[in-house]
C-alpha cells in the first residue's frame, strides 16, 4: 500500500509543508488511521509525528489535503498533543464542518425538491455542486419543529426522501480545495456480491449472534394527527400476520415469544411504534414491515479482516467453517486504512443478510450441485510388497483410496485400474505379479462419478531387479512436469531405478507422471471464484425469448416477463456454470398485481355498461308510464264529472220528493182525489228522473265513451309493455350491481397484491410505480362505476313511484265512482221510507229504479274499464313472498324429499334446501332456483369437548340474503373474541375467495353454493 503525500495548509489554504514519508529529511507521519464513514461520506484522520521545528505546522486551525486511491480528501485539524517526543493530531473531513453550525425550526411554505433545500442550508458554506439526482422530480413539504446542526438537518432530509448522500471532495492541483460535489443516490456504493470474500483468506472470520431481546409480537401505529388503523379496510393476512382493530399481530411469533406475564392479554409482547404518514395504506404497509422485522430474533454478524473496497461497496461473505456453509451479504459502512502499516486496516460491515435466505430452494440446490460437480478428492494406492520385484518373482496387491479431507469415500465411486495408460482392471483392488512386466511398469487408477466425471487419479512405477544387485528407487516431486524438483508435497512424481543410492539432480533422469488432479494443491475442491445474478427480459413467461441474458436489474415493462440464472465461476480450475433460468418473483407479482388492477378495470367498465343501460331502460318505462298518466287524465276528467252529475240528481230527487211527501201530508182529499193527485205525482216524478238521466247523458264521459273505451283498451297495451320494461329494468339493475361488486372486489384484491409487493420490500420502486398507477386507475373506473349505478337506481326509483302514481289515480277514479253509486242508492232508499202512501211509495220507487238504473250504469262502466288499468298495474306489485324448504339426501340437487313451507330441523348426513316463492296481485307467480342452506360436512374434529363445527343461519329480506356463521367448540357457541383469538372467518365460492368476516350478503338470482372456513394454517 502507498503512503501518500499530505500537504499541510494555514487557515487561508496556502500550502505550509508536507508530510511525506518517501522523501528524505521530511517530516514522517507513522500510526496514522484514515477512517472512512458511511453517512455522508464522512472521514477523520489520525496520526503521530517526530516532535520537531517542521513539525510545528502541525497546529489546530490548520487543515490537510491529500490524495488516496484516486480519491481526494480535505481536513480540519482540530486537535493536536505535543511531548518532547512525538506530536499527535486528529482531523475531521469536511463535512464534519456542519456539525458547527446549526438551522433553526423551518416549516416549508410548499412542497419542496432535495436540492432546494440543500441549495438553502448546504450551499451558504460551501461551494456545493450536485453532480447526480436520483430524486430531481420529487416534491416534498416538510417541517422541523427545532433547531439542530446542518448536518443531522441534511441527513433527515435525505430520511425523508429515502437517499444517500456522498459528498466527494475536490481540490485544486496547489493541493487547496476546490468546491465539493454531491451525489444523491438511492444508495452508495457498488454491487459486488458477485466477488467471494473467503475465511482463512480475506475473512479471519464470522461471529454470528442472535438476539430477541428486543423482540414484539404485536404493533400499534400512529400515524400523523392520530391516524390510526381502525376501519382500515384493505388488510389481510400476510406470512401469518393480521389486523385486529388498530393492532396488527403476529400469532406465530406469539407462540414461539409468548410473554412472560400469564395475566397479559393472549400473550401478544405490544409495542407502540409512529410513524410520519397520512395514509392508512401506507401506515399498513410500513408497520407490518416494522413487525416483521422485530418478531424475530436479531442476528448480528462480526466480520474480522479487510476488502479493499469503498464505503457503501456490497459483498458476498463465505464461512466454510460452518456446516453447512454460511453465505451472507453485507455491506461496508466503516473503513480503516494505514497506509504504513497494513496490518491494522480494518473492514466494518453491517446490512447483513444471510444469501441462503434469498435464494430459492431450487436454485441453492442447483449451485450446490455445480459444486459438487467440480469437486475432486485425494487420491493413493497402497502396496502389500512394495513396488520392487527381485528376479522376476513375487506378487503385491495394490488398493485403491479416495478420500474427502480425512474421510474414505472410495465406495462412492467407480475405480478402474491402468497398465501403460491401457484399462487392466475394476474395483478396490487388483494383484500385480512380477511376471507381468520385464523391467520397469506404471499402474494406476481413475475414480469415476456417478456423472462419468473423473474425480480423482493415482499413479505407482514397478520395477523388476536381479538378485546381487544393489538397486535403488530414486523418487522427486515437481510443480511443473519435471522440469524443476519441489517438495514432497508436488503435484507430479518422477522415479528411476539404479544401482547408485545417490539420487541424480538432473530431472531428465526420473520418470514423470502427475499424482494429483486438475483441483489444485493438496486436492482440494475447485473454488467457486464469484456467483452473480444475470436476468433477461423475456416476452413469454414458458421461455427465454426476445431478449438476451444481461447483469443489470431492469426497469419494469408491462406485458414482459423477468427470467433469472446465476453464473458460477470456478478456477483451479476454470470453468463456468449457470442455474436453470427461474422467473424472478418480484416481478411476477408486480405483474400479477397489474393484472388484477386491470381485472378490476374491466369489471367496473362492466358495471358502468350495465347501469347506463339499465338507465336507458328506466327512461324508456318512465317515458311508458307518463304515457299511461296522459291517457288516464280524461278518464278522471269523465269520471269527476259523472259525480257532480249524480250529487246533483241526488239533491234533486231529494227536494222535490220532499215537496211532494208534504203536499201529500198536508192534503186531506179523498180517494178521488187521492188517484188524480198520483197521476200528478207520477208524471212529475217521470219528468224529474227525465231531467236527471239527461244531465248525466250530457257528461263529458258518456259523449266520448267509445274514445274513452278505445283509450282504455290502448293503455292494457301500454301497461304490458310498461311491465315489460320494468322487468327488463329490474335484471339490468341487478346485473349492474353484480358487476360493481365484482369490480369492487377485483380491486381489493389488487390493492391487495400491491400491499404485499410494499411490505416485501423485494419489488423495486418501478415495480411499485407501475402497479400502484393501474391500481389508481382502477379506482377511478370503480368509483365512475359507483356513481353510474347510483344514478341507475334513483331513475329507477322515480319510475317505479310513477307507475306507484298512476296505481293510486285509478284505484282513486274507481272508489269515487263506487261512492257517487251508493250514494244515490242511499237517497232512493231514503225517499222509500218516507213515502207512507201505497201510490206515492210506488211512484217514488219508479223514479228512484229510473235514476238507480241511468246513474249505476254509467257508473258501472266507469268502474269496468277503470278496474281493467287497474289489474294491469296490480299485476307489476308483489302480493306475497313465500319460503319453501326441501331436505336433501344430496348436496349437489334436490332430492329424497319433498317442498314444504316449515324449515326441517338440520339432520345429519342431509342438506336442507330453499327457494322463494313470489305471487303477484294479477296472480302470476316466480320461483327463485333452489340454493342449499346447509354446508358440506366439515373436516372431523378431534374427540371430546375439542371438536368444533360450524353452523350457518340465513336471513331474507326479498332476494337479499345475510348468511351468519356460528363457530362451536364441544357443542358451545364461541365469542367474537374467541374465534378471532383461533383465526379468521372467511367465505368461499368453490375455491374462489368471497370476502372476510362473520356474515356475507349475497343477493340471489340464481343457484349459488358458498362455504365459510375457519382458517388459522388450517381449515374447520
Amino acid at each position: 500500500m502507498t503512503t501518500p503525500r499530505i500537504a499541510v495548509l494555514n487557515a487561508r489554504d496556502e500550502v505550509l509543508d508536507f508530510l511525506d514519508n518517501d522523501r528524505p529529511g521530511a517530516v514522517h507521519y507513522f500510526d496514522e488511521t484514515l477512517h472512512l464513514y458511511l453517512a455522508g461520506s464522512a472521514y477523520t484522520f489520525d496520526g503521530k509525528v517526530l516532535t520537531s521545528e517542521d513539525s510545528q505546522m502541525i497546529e489546530v486551525g490548520n487543515k490537510m489535503s491529500f490524495c488516496h486511491d484516486n480519491k481526494d480528501y480535505y481536513l480540519n485539524i482540530v486537535k493536536t498533543e505535543k511531548d518532547e517526543l512525538y506530536t499527535s493530531f486528529e482531523c475531521f473531513g469536511l463535512t464534519f464542518e456542519f456539525l458547527n453550525e446549526e438551522v433553526d425550526k423551518y416549516e416549508a411554505p410548499e412542497a419542496k425538491t432535495l436540492a432546494a433545500y440543500i441549495q438553502q442550508w448546504g450551499a451558504e458554506t460551501m461551494d456545493l455542486r450536485i453532480i447526480h439526482n436520483e430524486v430531481a422530480d420529487r416534491s416534498l413539504k416538510l417541517k422541523w419543529e427545532g433547531r439542530e446542526t446542518i448536518l443531522k438537518r441534511l441527513f433527515s432530509l435525505a430520511t425523508n426522501f429515502d437517499v444517500e448522500l456522498d459528498f466527494q471532495t475536490v481540490l485544486n492541483r496547489d493541493f487547496s480545495l476546490s468546491h465539493m460535489n454531491l451525489y444523491i443516490v438511492k444508495q452508495t456504493g457498488k454491487d459486488r456480491t458477485g466477488e467471494i470474500l473467503r475465511y482463512g483468506k480475506e475473512i479471519e472470520g464470522i461471529k454470528k449472534t442472535s438476539d430477541v431481546s428486543d423482540l414484539y409480537t404485536a404493533i400499534r401505529p400512529r400515524g400523523k394527527d392520530g391516524l390510526t388503523l381502525a376501519g382500515y379496510s384493505h388488510a389481510k393476512e400476510s406470512d401469518g400476520c393480521w389486523l385486529r382493530g388498530e393492532d396488527i399481530l403476529n400469532p406465530s411469533a406469539k407462540d414461539r415469544f409468548p410473554a412472560v406475564n400469564p395475566n397479559k392479554a393472549e400473550g401478544y409482547i405490544a409495542r407502540y411504534w409512529d410513524c410520519d404518514v397520512e395514509d392508512q395504506a401506507m401506515l399498513y404497509g410500513r408497520a407490518l414491515a416494522e413487525l416483521r422485522k422485530n418478531s424475530v430474533p436479531k442476528v448480528e454478524y462480526e466480520v474480522d479482516g479487510f476488502v479493499d473496497g469503498a464505503i457503501g461497496d456490497r459483498f458476498t461473505i463465505e464461512d466454510d467453517a460452518y456446516k453447512p456453509t454460511l453465505y451472507v451479504e453485507a455491506r461496508v459502512v466503516e473503513q480503516e486504512i494505514c497506509f504504513t502499516d497494513p496490518s491494522r486496516c480494518k473492514t466494518t460491515f453491517d446490512n447483513f443478510t444471510e444469501v441462503k435466505s434469498q435464494l430459492s430452494s431450487t436454485i441453492q440446490a442447483q449451485v450446490e450441485k455445480l459444486v459438487e460437480k467440480y469437486k475432486t478428492y485425494q487420491c493413493g494406492i497402497s502396496s502389500t510388497a512394495g513396488t520392487t520385484f527381485v528376479n522376476g518373482v513375487g506378487t503385491t496387491t495394490l488398493t485403491a483410496f479416495v478420500r474427502d479431507g480425512v474421510t474414505d469415500v472410495t465406495d462412492k465411486f467407480t475405480i478402474k485400474w491402468y497398465k501403460a495408460g491401457a484399462e487392466c482392471g475394476n474395483g478396490k483392488t487388483i494383484t500385480v505379479s512380477s511376471t507381468d512386466f520385464t523391467d520397469t511398469m506404471v499402474y494406476g487408477f481413475k475414480a469415476f462419478g456417478t456423472d462419468g466425471s473423473i474425480k480423482g487419479e493415482y499413479e505407482l512405477t514397478f520395477a523388476n531387479v536381479a538378485d546381487g544387485v544393489s538397486d535403488y528407487l530414486h523418487i522427486k516431486y515437481s510443480n511443473d512436469g519435471g522440469q524443476t524438483f519441489s517438495t514432497p508435497d508436488g503435484d507430479w512424481i518422477g522415479q528411476y531405478h539404479d544401482s547408485n543410492p545417490t539420487d541424480s539432480p538432473d530431472p531428465t533422469r526420473y520418470t514423470w507422471a502427475k499424482i494429483k488432479g486438475d483441483d489444485g494443491a493438496n486436492g482440494q475442491t475447485q473454488k467457486l471464484v464469484s456467483l452473480a445474478n444475470e436476468y433477461y427480459l423475456s416476452t413469454s413467461d414458458t421461455s427465454q425469448t426476445g431478449g438476451s441474458w444481461g447483469t443489470s436489474y431492469p426497469d419494469y415493462v408491462d406485458g414482459k416477463f423477468l427470467w433469472v440464472r446465476i453464473k458460477a465461476v470456478y478456477k483451479d480450475p476454470n470453468g463456468t456454470a449457470y442455474t436453470t433460468p427461474e422467473l424472478e418473483k418480484a416481478w411476477l407479482a408486480a405483474g400479477q398485481a397489474i393484472n388484477k388492477a386491470e381485472t378490476a378495470l374491466s369489471s367496473a367498465t362492466a358495471a358502468s355498461n350495465a347501469a347506463a343501460d339499465a338507465v336507458s331502460q328506466a327512461n324508456a318505462a318512465k317515458a311508458t308510464a307518463d304515457s299511461v298518466a296522459a291517457e288516464i287524465a280524461p278518464i278522471k276528467t269523465g269520471v269527476q264529472e259523472a259525480k257532480d252529475a249524480a250529487e246533483e240528481a241526488k239533491t234533486e230527487i231529494a227536494t222535490k220528493t220532499q215537496q211532494m211527501l208534504l203536499d201529500i201530508g198536508d192534503t186531506y182529499a179523498t180517494k178521488n182525489e187521492v188517484t188524480t193527485l198520483e197521476g200528478d205525482l207520477q208524471a212529475q216524478i217521470t219528468a224529474n228522473a227525465t231531467e236527471i238521466a239527461s244531465k248525466v247523458s250530457q257528461t263529458e264521459y258518456q259523449q266520448n265513451q267509445q274514445d274513452i273505451d278505445d283509450t282504455l283498451a290502448s293503455l292494457n297495451s301500454d301497461l304490458s309493455s310498461a311491465q315489460s320494461s320494468l322487468t327488463a329494468l329490474q335484471s339490468s339493475q341487478s346485473e349492474a350491481a353484480q358487476k360493481l361488486a365484482q369490480a369492487e372486489q377485483d380491486l381489493r384484491d389488487a390493492q391487495d397484491a400491491v400491499l404485499d409487493l410494499q411490505t416485501s420490500q423485494t419489488a423495486t420502486d418501478t415495480q411499485l410505480a407501475a402497479a400502484q398507477a393501474a391500481v389508481t386507475k382502477a379506482q377511478a373506473a370503480v368509483d365512475k362505476a359507483q356513481g353510474d349505478v347510483d344514478k341507475a337506481n334513483t331513475e329507477i326509483g322515480k319510475v317505479k313511484t310513477d307507475i306507484a302514481g298512476i296505481q293510486g289515480d285509478i284505484s282513486d277514479l274507481t272508489s269515487r265512482v263506487t261512492t257517487a253509486e251508493t250514494n244515490i242508492t242511499q237517497n232512493a232508499t231514503e225517499i222509500a221510507l218516507r213515502a207512507t202512501k201505497t201510490e206515492v211509495n210506488t211512484a217514488v220507487q219508479g223514479a228512484k229504479d229510473y235514476a238507480d238504473s241511468k246513474i249505476t250504469i254509467k257508473a258501472n262502466e266507469i268502474t269496468s274499464n277503470v278496474t281493467a288499468v287497474d289489474n294491469k298495474v296490480n299485476g307489476l306489485q308483489q302480493q306475497k313472498v313465500e319460503y319453501y324448504y326441501y331436505l336433501s339426501t344430496s348436496p349437489d340437487s334436490c332430492t329424497g324429499g319433498s317442498w314444504s313451507t316449515t324449515k326441517p330441523a338440520e339432520t345429519a348426513g342431509k342438506y336442507i334446501w330453499q327457494k322463494i316463492k313470489t305471487t303477484y296481485v294479477s296472480g302470476a307467480s316466480t320461483e327463485s332456483s333452489p340454493a342449499r342452506l346447509t354446508g358440506v360436512a366439515g373436516k372431523d374434529g378431534t374427540n371430546g369437548i375439542d371438536a368444533m363445527h360450524i353452523s350457518i343461519t340465513p336471513t331474507w329480506s326479498g332476494n337479499s340474503c345475510t348468511l351468519t356463521a356460528h363457530v362451536f367448540k364441544g357443542g358451545v357457541e364461541l365469542t367474537d373474541t374467541q374465534v378471532i383469538a383461533l383465526g379468521a372467518l372467511k367465505w368461499y365460492s368453490g375455491d374462489t375467495f368471497i370476502s372476510n368476516g362473520k356474515q356475507l350478503t349475497r343477493t340471489v338470482g340464481t343457484k349459488q353454493v358458498v362455504e365459510c372456513r375457519l382458517e388459522s394454517g388450517g381449515v374447520a
